[in-house]
């Protein structure tokens, strides 16, 4: 006769642990501005808003004003600055993802205070 497995006890366990969360996405503060047939996308990321940077003579406001509007994510922004014809862009999240789309070359980025900022135009 076969020995019968034993199960193991669940006496003395406490519940299942949960997993840890997915890796939370990257947000940023996105805001559309139109003008003249222009499309102008304001992206910052999201910590940075309402931030003054001051370095020396270089100082950016990221202003409430002109960056805030929504909470997106990498792939919303993403398609955001894929469709406009200019871009101004705070945070290294956000100037990250303009250079890894070829739209900002890494030698245009000013720094201020570490944060990268950058402008894209495009011509058509």
């Amino acid at each position: 006769m076969p020995a019968k497995k034993k199960r193991p006890s669940k006496v003395g366990k406490g519940p299942k642990k949960a997993k840890p969360p997915a890796k939370k996405e990257a947000l940023f503060s996105v805001k559309k501005h139109i003008s003249q047939g222009h499309i102008l996308i304001a992206a910052c990321d999201h910590e940075l808003l309402g931030k003054r940077l001051e370095d020396g003579d270089l100082c950016i406001e990221i202003h409430v004003g002109f960056y805030g509007g929504e909470k997106v994510g990498e792939d919303i922004l993403r398609r955001l600055l894929e469709m406009c014809t200019m871009a101004n862009l705070v945070g290294k999240r956000a100037v990250k993802l303009a250079i890894e789309m070829g739209l900002v070359d890494e030698d245009c980025v000013l720094t201020v205070k570490d944060v990268p900022h950058a402008q894209v135009l495009k011509f058509c």
